[in-house]
């Protein structure tokens, strides 16, 4: 790991009363960003790539008022700018998340995950999760899922 990063720090608050997120990363002296939205998210890994920026991997929750959460990347300058941000959700599962990521000599990064599918059961209206996979999976350098 780079010498610049001794001191890195990352945290992630989440305020799910009103779904406002609250994240920084930061390098000393570097740079300080509030990143704002409107929906929880979740950051499981943080990895720096060979040209300093940083790549992150988690879940969001979903906008379509559902229960479920998509699995999420994204990539942040050295500097703090939003390079890409992704969600990603395979065919035939409605939540998941990504809990580990790698950074590959080509640019690219090998991600690992949990997807399921889920349905609220009646009449108690709990979540039941009906079926679920275990996943890896390699992103490009721009995060396009290039398999799974």
């Amino acid at each position: 790991m780079p010498t610049a990063w001794k001191n890195v720090c990352c945290t992630l608050l989440l305020f799910c009363g009103n779904l406002m997120a609250y994240a920084q990363v930061c390098k000393p002296d570097v740079f300080s960003v509030l990143y704002e939205g409107n929906a929880a998210y979740n950051n499981f890994q943080t990895v720096e790539t060979s040209q300093n920026d940083i790549v992150s991997v988690g879940s969001v929750l979903q906008v379509d008022g559902g229960f479920s959460y998509d699995a999420w990347a994204y990539k942040l300058s050295s500097r703090g700018t939003v390079l890409w941000a992704k969600r990603y959700m395979p065919s035939g599962y409605n939540s998941g998340n990504f809990n580990s990521i790698v950074a590959l000599p080509d640019g690219g990064f090998l991600v690992s995950g949990l997807f399921s599918y889920q349905k609220r059961r009646f009449p108690d209206n709990q979540i039941e999760t009906i079926y679920s996979l275990t996943m890896i999976g390699k992103l490009d350098a721009y995060g396009n899922l290039m398999w799974m």
